[in-house]
């Protein structure tokens, strides 16, 4: 990001809105986070946060989608880890059912990128 962040923004004379980024084009980009926690505990704890990243993200490349997921499955050992008891098999299961949905939105999150990409391009 900070090859392209303008120290120096300027104030965009038609639509008011400062200007932070060197480049002259928009550049679709995303952010998949993918988290242990589950969804009620990651929005109360770090989604706001981590939407700060989504605000930079955008004014300096003009356009950005998040995807967040959760309770992913962390480890191939969880014997291994010092974990509540229970939370394999939740991360088992949300792995089994949730997982295969969270690619299908990162697959179209990233066709959806693409098709920006060209809109952007002509």
């Amino acid at each position: 990001m900070f090859p392209v962040l303008s120290y120096n923004p300027k104030i965009n004379e038609e639509t008011g809105e400062l200007e932070s980024s060197l480049l002259d084009r928009t550049v679709p980009t995303a952010m998949i986070y993918t988290t242990g926690a589950p969804e009620e505990m990651a929005a109360q704890e770090f989604k706001h946060a981590l939407e700060v990243n989504r605000y930079f993200l955008e004014a300096i490349y003009g356009y950005t989608e998040t995807l967040y997921t959760y309770q992913t499955y962390q480890f191939t050992d969880y014997s291994k880890y010092d974990m509540m008891e229970g939370v394999e098999e939740v991360r088992r299961k949300q792995r089994d059912e949730q997982f295969p949905k969270d690619l299908k939105k990162a697959f179209e999150l990233g066709k959806r990128l693409v098709e920006k990409a060209k809109e952007f391009q002509q």
